[in-house]
């Protein structure tokens, strides 16, 4: 006797779980940086995201009402699950002047460049598809917040790291090569604006008091 509503509730408690023992693992001290042990785990964390995903996307057809969103939301949660997680690879670590190519291992470059395609991901997957934005003034006051805050963590990153793109590694005799974080300064502040504007839009159909309209 499962109606779509239901599939979506569950897959949202599903998605949750995960995401609650990565809470439990890593904790939320915004000093205490990931160590080389703790990326097998984020990995394990990922793949249980991807399977996620899988599972879910399937389940969630289409309805008369609400279009693609039901499994266009599936993706939409699937890349800030993974944007969420992979970010944390950039938690704690010393200002961009102090650090190395050591410092940045492979292992922590890996994440911290999946954290940045996925909220890449989770902002044009909201402007691209019509039926996510027709869909956004009555969705969870969380998924309004996903948007925020993607684009909060990708113009910091434009900020903090946009000017350390090059290191001295030993290997290369001294020359300067990158720090391996792929984004795109002017990219990131268009998704900005255009999260800010779409915000802003959702916003006006909504009360006075409603949490969007300061987002």
């Amino acid at each position: 006797e499962t109606k779509p509503g239901d599939v979506r509730l569950g897959a949202q408690v599903t998605l949750f779980k995960i995401l609650t023992e990565a809470y439990m693992a890593y904790g939320s001290d915004p000093e205490q940086p990931l160590n080389e042990a703790d990326f097998q785990r984020l990995r394990m964390f990922n793949f249980a995201i991807e399977q996620w995903r899988l599972a879910w996307q399937a389940r969630s057809v289409d309805s008369p009402t609400i279009g693609s969103y039901p499994s266009k939301g599936v993706v939409l949660y699937y890349h800030f699950a993974r944007f969420q997680l992979n970010s944390l690879a950039l938690r704690g670590l010393p200002p961009p002047s102090a650090v190395t190519s050591e410092t940045l291992s492979y292992d922590r470059r890996e994440a911290a460049n999946i954290a940045i395609t996925a909220a890449t991901s989770t902002l044009t997957l909201i402007f691209e598809e019509p039926d996510l934005r027709r869909a956004m003034s009555a969705v969870p006051i969380f998924t309004h917040t996903m948007v925020a805050f993607c684009a909060t963590f990708l113009l910091k990153m434009a900020k903090t790291w946009g000017s350390a793109a090059q290191v001295r590694s030993p290997e290369s005799a001294g020359e300067p090569i990158g720090l391996g974080l792929n984004f795109n300064t002017a990219q990131v502040v268009s998704l900005a604006r255009r999260s800010a504007t779409f915000l802003a839009k959702v916003a006006e159909n909504l009360s006075e008091k409603h949490l969007t309209r300061h987002i």
